[in-house]
């Protein structure tokens, strides 16, 4: 039996939760009963992104970093929705 190390076991798991997010948006964004609304799945990462920012210090370059992240999605936001309104 082949003995795995914390590290190993933890990028596993960490690996499964970005395939679990990839089967997810694919169910998303191939469901053809629903209108495919890039917008709202934008807003959903910009809002975890900012829940994020709560438990982080303002001053830290996490809470910096998350914060342009945060500014660039609300550009992508606001053009999709212009688009769509044309």
């Amino acid at each position: 039996m082949m003995k795995l190390s914390p590290q190993i076991v933890a990028l596993r798991i960490r690996e499964n939760e970005w395939v679990a997010l990839e089967r997810t948006i694919d169910d998303l964004v191939l469901n053809r009963n629903y209108p495919l609304d890039i917008p709202k799945m934008l807003e959903c990462i910009q809002a975890s992104l900012t829940k994020r920012q709560g438990f982080l210090p303002m001053e830290s370059f996490e809470h910096k970093d998350i914060q342009r992240d945060v500014d660039a999605l609300q550009v992508l936001i606001d053009h999709f929705n212009m688009r769509h309104e044309a």
